[in-house]
């Protein structure tokens, strides 16, 4: 199996998928705004071997959200060193 990529578009090769079965592919996203994309696959433009290509359209919606205008994300060394500190605090007071 291979999975290559550009900044537009991935490929999936050298896969086999059961019938019936599925393959869930997850790909990371950045926006510069938030809003709805919707993508489209015309009928055919899917090419599966043996299967062949996709009859009918399909299609799918990217809804990309803004983040949270608070907490979360990575901690810096002031947090990390004020956390180390409780837990030294905390296990030297259990010692005791």
């Amino acid at each position: 199996m291979s999975l290559t990529n550009t900044t537009t578009s991935f490929k999936l090769s050298s896969a086999r998928i059961l019938a019936n079965g599925s393959c869930t592919i997850t790909v990371p996203v950045n926006s510069a705004s938030a809003g709805s994309y919707v993508s489209v696959i015309s009928a055919q433009a899917l090419s599966t071997v043996p299967a062949g290509g996709n009859s009918a359209d399909a299609s799918a919606t990217l809804t990309v959200i803004a983040p949270s205008s608070g907490g979360g994300g990575a901690l810096g060394w002031v947090e990390l060193l004020i956390i180390g500190g409780v837990l030294l605090a905390r296990r030297l007071k259990w010692a005791a």
